[in-house]
């Protein structure tokens, strides 16, 4: 009994130093090949692990643990494209990054690299350590800014988990979202337009927001941009962008549609067309 227990010991022993090999072909000596590993950083009651998505396109799915994956990687000499994620393991879920860190990476042979990284709040940001000569390679967001110092300063982490970063803004009453297609918003008339071509009053392009459903679902809601249906946005301070454009006068009141928010919207466009803001400037707009 005893010595099937060591037996099965060294068999998981054995796993929890599985290497995975990156190329075709046969295995090649330690002094041919760099190896890459997947770091780990805590805060507080949960574990935050960078891992590995992928190597030059290919899948790789390497994490510290080694039962979910390989926590090494042998990759051959030679520049390599590597897209590493965040995973949050909290007390009842696990969670994971939506953008990857994607980091330009230059192997030598017989070199070991280790991915490290910083979490701030739910802000984070990850390079290779090269454990030879600690040289760190810097990751960088796809179409953000890339960090070229040892401090984070500079680059632009993704949206805090559950809000969405803003990338265009077709019209006062829809806006396209990172991670997926545009959206309307709820409560607003397709047609009202900016009366003075704004389309970004309060400056959101570029900033993270958070999407709601009519039904109160989040996230990842795509909707058909020319669809009736809508999404609520919250801007990070909790203020309610709907609301705020027909505050301001920048939109009007979709009558069309059935939403949660009318009798409200309608109060705030007559208030907006009593003080004559945005595009009730004019007598003639304003009269109802």
């Amino acid at each position: 009994m005893r010595r099937r227990t060591l037996l099965l010991a060294a068999v998981l022993l054995a796993g929890c130093a599985a290497t995975r090999q990156m190329y075709s072909g046969p295995r090649r000596a330690p002094a041919e090949v760099g190896i890459l590993r997947s770091g780990v950083v805590s805060q507080g009651l949960s574990s935050n692990a960078f891992y590995i998505r992928s190597v030059d396109d290919q899948a790789a799915l390497a994490f510290t643990d080694a039962w979910r994956g390989y926590p090494e990687l042998e990759l051959l000499p030679g520049p390599h494209t590597i897209a590493v994620g965040l995973k949050g393991t909290g007390v009842f879920t696990d969670t994971y990054s939506l953008v990857d860190c994607v980091i330009s990476l230059d192997v030598a042979a017989g070199h070991t690299y280790v991915v490290e990284g910083n979490l701030r709040q739910t802000n984070w940001h990850a390079w290779t350590r090269d454990v030879a000569t600690n040289q760190i390679t810097h990751c960088s967001f796809p179409g953000l800014p890339r960090a070229d110092g040892t401090d984070a300063a500079g680059w632009t982490p993704p949206c805090p988990y559950g809000q969405e970063r803003v990338v265009a803004i077709p019209d006062i009453a829809a806006l396209t979202f990172e991670n997926f297609a545009a959206v309307r918003l709820a409560g607003l008339a397709p047609e009202s337009g900016a009366p003075d071509g704004n389309h970004d009053p309060f400056s959101i392009l570029g900033q993270c927001v958070r999407v709601q459903g009519q039904r109160g679902t989040t996230r990842r809601n795509s909707l058909d941009p020319g669809a009736r249906a809508g999404s609520y946005v919250y801007l990070g301070d909790n203020s309610f962008l709907n609301l705020l454009l027909i505050e301001g006068g920048y939109a009007a009141v979709d009558r069309d549609a059935s939403h949660r928010y009318l009798a409200e919207f309608e109060a705030a466009e007559r208030a907006a067309r009593a003080h004559g803001r945005g595009r009730w400037a004019s007598p003639a707009a304003a009269a109802p």
